[in-house]
């Protein structure tokens, strides 16, 4: 993977599959090269991972022919991820861990897949759609992996993994708006996207405010129930409150509490989680004035006794 280049940036010009490597991605031969890449053994089969899923990411396909690859590709990537030896952050740093990088191109070629299916003539059709869900569904939780890891290894996310996630929802809300999407079947909560993305917003805000590397682990079983109770509001109906949660799409963070009063609209939405929520992960405030707050004591002190 180039350097020189965000993790996550599809490339500019797709280029054209020649000679004996024109049907590398066919179905068949890409399950055979997974049989033989599985046979070899974690050490050899990483960095052939690597390349395939770079040159994936490189080669002009049409859009059902990636999406098969990546329906063969995605689940043994993601073993070799799991079972790959966590290093330390000093002895990688400021490169990414391989896990990461898998991740990373994941996620490339998933988004490749998208822009692909929704360049084609049928992209409105039931296939399409089903497809689609599947794309997004996938790419939410590659996100969600990559932001999980990160605050289990206390390593940094790679350069745009949280603007991917909020760009992300919005194509997602606006496809799902469309008539075109009203006859796919529902999703359990568990894997519908736009909860999958609250969870992960979240989980985001949690290691902000509670400042603990374990809240992760801590907190995970509870989060499809809050996320379950948790909104997005307009943050026009939220001006003038003290210290809402904001979430900036446009830019690539994690939710944020604002330090002090919202003074005006900004491009993202107010997120409003339920209180049990913020109870687990806030640290217990002192009593009296809370850092940051804006708000002049409301009680003078007493006069000194004489």
């Amino acid at each position: 993977m180039r350097a020189d280049k965000p993790c996550y940036a599809l490339e500019s010009e797709l280029v054209d599959p020649e000679g004996d490597d024109s049907d590398e991605f066919a179905t068949g031969p890409l399950a055979d090269w997974v049989a033989q890449a599985k046979a070899q053994g974690r050490r050899q089969a990483v960095p052939q991972y690597l390349l395939r899923l770079e040159r994936l990411s490189r080669v002009a396909l049409p859009a059902a022919v990636r999406i098969d690859a990546l329906r063969l590709l995605l689940r043994p990537t993601l073993a070799l991820a799991r079972g790959l030896p966590e290093l330390s952050q000093a002895a990688e740093a400021p490169a990414l861990s391989i896990r990461q990088r898998l991740y990373c191109l994941l996620v490339k070629n998933l988004k490749q897949g998208l822009r692909d299916l929704d360049g084609c003539e049928a992209a409105f059709e039931a296939r399409s759609n089903a497809d689609r869900r599947w794309l997004v569904e996938q790419l939410f939780r590659l996100l969600g992996r990559q932001i999980e890891y990160g605050a289990q290894s206390d390593r940094p996310l790679p350069d745009g993994t949280w603007r991917e996630l909020h760009d992300l929802d919005t194509y997602w809300q606006g496809r799902a708006a469309l008539a075109a999407v009203s006859d796919l079947d529902p999703s359990s909560a568990d894997d519908d996207p736009h909860q999958v993305y609250l969870r992960l917003l979240l989980l985001g805000l949690a290691q902000r405010l509670s400042g603990d590397a374990q809240v992760a682990s801590r907190i995970q079983g509870k989060l499809p129930l809050w996320a379950s109770q948790s909104r997005l509001a307009d943050p026009a109906a939220y001006v003038g409150e003290i210290r809402p949660i904001i979430v900036e799409i446009a830019l690539d963070e994690a939710p944020r509490q604002a330090p002090g009063l919202l003074a005006a609209p900004f491009h993202g939405f107010v997120l409003v989680p339920p209180a049990d929520f913020l109870a687990e992960v806030q640290p217990p405030a002192g009593f009296g004035m809370i850092e940051a707050s804006p708000w002049p004591a409301l009680i003078a002190p007493l006069p000194a006794s004489r």
